[in-house]
């Protein structure tokens, strides 16, 4: 389950990822970008099935355009930051077209 954190809970890697994100976002555009979640997901596996995981991620939205930046450990190896954009159209076609397993309907 996700858990809401603050920013200052953040990998240093991903707060400065996030600092250069909400920079560009706002250089070019009047509406300012707004931070709308930063979350922790921590996955540990029963013993045997896999090493313990952790998620963080910060979702930014402006104007119609989700940009989401994650980072992952696994089992205390870091692999970086990902980045990914999102339009709200984009959200609301996924939620529209998953199946119904996903959750989503």
């Amino acid at each position: 389950m996700p858990e809401q954190i603050e920013l200052s809970r953040l990998p240093d890697t991903l707060q400065a990822a996030v600092r250069v994100e909400v920079e560009n976002l706002n250089r070019y555009c009047v509406s300012k970008c707004e931070i709308i979640s930063a979350t922790l997901v921590k996955i540990n596996p029963p013993e045997g099935l896999g090493p313990p995981q952790k998620i963080y991620r910060v979702i930014l939205l402006q104007l119609n355009c989700f940009a989401i930046l994650e980072q992952v450990t696994y089992d205390g190896v870091d692999f970086g930051v990902s980045k990914s954009l999102l339009t709200v159209g984009a959200v609301k076609e996924i939620m529209e077209k998953a199946p119904i397993w996903a959750g989503l309907k």
